[in-house]
């Protein structure tokens, strides 16, 4: 390697101000010896493109610019005096003789990009990941996302060119996957949502929520034929669990699976998804319906679904996430072979285990989108210049939003590491991914808002870049979990105390009859209540024996503490007396709470059971309605088709379920025959306004009958469920009459 000799003047030197000079301040002029090279970074450019490393004493360092070939005496010193001098990384930058240990004098600099260097703690093999997803990112992506963004227009070719790089289903062993670890799948992520989150939201769908669901829950023979073309992008599949009436509260979900009325060894989905990100491309729908009552993962393949029972609509005019695709599944009657379901989970523990592999996902790919948000603000910012000629970069305000982002960018990129690492370990817990999920989600939308501010109204313009991260980034707050649910998560990891309602299916049965005297209706001796709030079964049970007049022990847990010395036996008892006095605080506190809901569910009991009285005694035309077994919050309705209509000599059947605080919520009502009507969507779902906003604690079930009568001859179509039949409805050319005659032929009569 060539050396050039050049005289420096020591008040020109920059060196960084923590590296200190052993004692010696050399007097005068100095030679420092300044190695010439060809970088193989600038292969391409002429010869003239050089890279200039400064070899001292006291470090290694290189500039950040080239220097050209003309640089010779005055003119290659004038360069080294704008040059900014950073320390070298990694021992092939230093002088032989400190390889492999770092000198008491060297010193590190500040590297913006990465504050915290957390590339120090990545392995060779995930640098070499994140590189390699970074150029593909930059070179192919990056050109591509404007036109994309405006035009909602996603190219399935994107996820095929991932396929073929290796990146996607990445933590995944064996199935043609890469294997490699969570940290590095991360990076993967990062780096593709530093262009855009529509593209890291497309390629997490493949990878993390119907690879992983596949993966973890799937029988060998599916995880053997659609693996492979899963990672290789030449299957494009989706996750369904989101639905119109149901995005925060899965567990209340209406798609529904039956055993296929034809079809043995098939299973017959009905309902809708919504809010699926690659569903009007995808050729494999992970979807999670409800069979028997228990959630069940099923694989739905779009080849082996007959025409009119699977469509996949798109969703358009989005505000955000506009490079990716998003629709709807709607199934109607669609076989799915038995093969094709998940064997063995049931409940939300499948679905859940798929979106906290894609939350951790989102934590890495949010800080990548504020990372490129951070460097373009500082682009902008010593570029544009304001006042007197200045660059924004100068003033106070600028570099604190700046400042605030890095922080966050860097904390956030260490968290995620950390929790990945953990992952990898088997140590990870759902409440560090929900934790990391919210914060960094949060920080990166907050961080990127007020970085917008620096570019003032050229913000409104998609050429900055700066506003598409912003909406993309707000939508990354609300999927695989809103921040305000983590946050419950969190809580209740915190406190032990479950702050969000759920549904919870409990049965329990009154052997006795009210006491004499009391004000309660008779209750049948099978009870089923669906409580809508968490209450421990031996805690409702005791409540509800206190009411009949009944006494419960609930036994204390046996104490297993062992006992090592009379002084620590002394303050174990003392220890376990406070417990125990904190223990039956919360308890009676608990118990007031639960036995208040007990009252509000005895309440709905009596409104439901004079009802039903009030139905027998002067039941409304052409309607009926009761209790289905001893349960008297689920009901079955039956209404003959109006005459004059096109549902004439149809029976239809309709399922009611009270909540536990009727009269004050509506009863849930859907039709559980097929229905052509504009305001009765597939799933059997009525759209009356008397059942939403417009319900009254004064209305009843007869009322609510007589009103879907009336609307079964007068649909309304200017408030659809169903907008194409309520279309047809307006043409007024009988087409609507013939379809839904045929309707009611084939599902309501005979």
């Amino acid at each position: 390697m060539p050396l050039a000799r050049l005289e420096v003047p020591q008040r020109e030197r920059k060196v960084p101000t923590n590296v200190r000079l052993a004692g010696r301040r050399p007097a005068g002029r100095i030679e420092v010896p300044v190695m010439v090279c060809y970088s193989p970074i600038y292969a391409t450019l002429p010869p003239a493109g050089l890279m200039v490393f400064w070899t001292t004493p006291y470090g290694a360092y290189d500039f950040d610019r080239r220097v050209n070939n003309d640089c010779r005496g005055c003119k290659m010193n004038a360069a080294l005096r704008r040059g900014t001098l950073r320390a070298a990384l990694g021992a092939a930058r230093r002088p032989a003789d400190t390889a492999g240990r770092r000198s008491a004098h060297s010193a590190a600099s500040f590297k913006w990009t990465d504050p915290l260097d957390a590339e120090s703690l990545y392995t060779a093999d995930e640098l070499a990941i994140q590189d390699t997803a970074r150029r593909y990112c930059q070179e192919q992506l990056a050109p591509r996302v404007l036109e994309a963004y405006r035009n909602e227009a996603y190219d399935p070719e994107i996820l095929r060119e991932m396929g073929s790089l290796g990146l996607l289903g990445a933590t995944i062993q064996g199935y043609g996957c890469a294997g490699v670890s969570t940290v590095a799948s991360g990076l993967i992520t990062k780096e593709v949502e530093r262009v855009d989150s529509g593209f890291r939201s497309g390629m997490s769908v493949q990878s993390s929520l119907i690879m992983t669901g596949i993966h973890e829950f799937g029988s060998e023979e599916l995880k053997q034929r659609l693996l492979p073309q899963l990672a290789q992008g030449k299957l494009l599949g989706c996750f369904g669990l989101t639905e119109p009436n149901h995005g925060s509260d899965p567990g209340s979900m209406e798609t529904v699976a039956r055993p296929h009325p034809t079809k043995k060894g098939f299973y017959s989905l009905s309902g809708t998804k919504t809010w699926i990100t690659n569903s009007p491309i995808s050729d494999a729908f992970l979807v999670w319906a409800k069979l028997d009552g228990k959630i069940r993962g099923f694989v739905v393949e779009r080849d082996q679904c007959p025409e009119g029972t699977l469509r996949t609509p798109a969703i358009k005019n989005k505000t955000a996430l506009r490079a990716s695709i998003t629709g709807m599944i709607q199934m109607d009657n669609c076989p799915v072979p038995e093969t094709n379901m998940f064997p063995e989970v049931t409940g939300l523990v499948g679905p859940f285990t798929c979106l906290n592999s894609a939350r951790l996902g989102i934590a890495f790919g949010t800080m990548g989108a504020l990372e490129d948000c951070i460097s373009r603000a500082r682009e902008y910012a010593l570029e544009r210049k304001q006042f007197k000629g200045n660059p924004l970069a100068k003033y106070q305000l600028v570099q604190k939003k700046l400042a605030d982002a890095a922080t966050d960018a860097a904390y956030g990129t260490l968290a995620a590491v950390q929790v990945a690492r953990l992952k990898d370990e088997g140590k990870a817990v759902p409440e560090m991914i929900s934790m990391i999920k919210r914060q960094n989600c949060d920080r990166a939308l907050a961080g990127s808002r007020t970085l917008q501010e620096i570019f003032g109204g050229n913000a409104a313009s998609d050429e900055y870049h700066i506003g598409r991260h912003v909406a993309n980034l707000f939508v990354t707050q609300t999927y695989e979990g809103q921040s305000d649910i983590h946050s419950l998560i969190l809580g209740r990891a915190i406190t032990g105390v479950q702050a969000f309602v759920y549904d919870d299916e409990l049965t329990f049965t009154i052997d006795e009859a009210p006491p004499a005297g009391t004000r309660d209706p008779p209750l049948a001796v099978g009870l089923a209540a669906r409580l809508l709030f968490p209450l421990p079964l031996p805690s409702f049970v005791l409540c509800l024996a206190a009411r009949r007049g009944k006494t419960t022990h609930v036994p204390e847990p046996a104490n297993t503490q062992p006992r090592h010395s009379h002084r620590r036996e002394k303050t174990h008892h003392r220890r376990n007396a406070h417990d125990h006095d904190h223990d039956h605080s919360r308890s009676r506190s608990l118990l007031s709470h639960q036995t208040l809901r007990v009252h509000t569910a005895v309440m709905a009991l009596k409104r439901i059971n004079k009802e039903l009285t009030d139905l027998g005694r002067d039941p409304p035309s052409s309607c009926s309605a009761g209790p289905i077994g001893d349960d008297l919050f689920h009901w079955q309705a039956t209404i003959m088709g109006p005459e004059g209509s096109p549902y004439a000599g149809g029976v239809f059947f309709l399922a009611i379920h009270f909540p536990t605080d009727y009269p004050f919520k509506p009863p849930k009502v859907n039709f559980t025959t097929p229905v052509y009507h504009p305001n009765i969507n597939s799933n059997g779902s009525i759209c009356l306004d008397i059942l939403r906003d417009q319900w009254s604690p004064a209305l009843t079930i007869s009322k609510v009958l007589l009103s879907i009568c009336s609307m079964l001859t007068d649909p309304n179509p200017d408030d659809p469920l169903v907008p194409e039949i309520a279309h047809l409805y307006k043409k007024k050319d009988g087409e609507y009459e013939r379809i839904a005659a045929e309707w009611t032929r084939k599902h309501a009569i005979g």
